[in-house]
């Protein structure tokens, strides 16, 4: 009498690493995602976006909307260099001024 088992149930270790890994750079987007939207929604992005391209926004304004867009950039930068180094993400800062703009989108 011989058992016959099913393999393709079968979860190795490189299957478990791997699904932690794909685990672990989805929470650091999700992170990343919701530090930007938790300063800067999509629809006071859009706002802000409306604005700058009909030239209804200060120089000031115009200079910390810039500043916002570099630290979008920095922030997903950073989500992406975390997961492949596998490091803990060190978040830049929130551009001064952007909360000030975002209050008034």
């Amino acid at each position: 009498m011989s058992i016959e088992m099913d393999m393709s149930k079968l979860v190795t270790a490189d299957a478990k690493a791997t699904e932690a890994k794909a685990m672990r750079a989805r929470a650091i987007k999700d992170a990343c995602a919701t530090r930007i939207a938790a300063i800067l929604d999509a629809n006071t992005m859009a706002n802000i976006q409306s604005a700058a391209i009909i030239g209804a926004l200060t120089t000031e304004q115009m200079e910390t909307f810039r500043s916002a867009q570099q630290w979008i950039s920095a922030m997903l930068s950073t989500a992406r260099h975390a997961i492949s180094e596998e490091i803990a993400p060190d978040w830049p800062m929130i551009p001064e001024g952007l909360h000030d703009l975002v209050a008034e989108f």
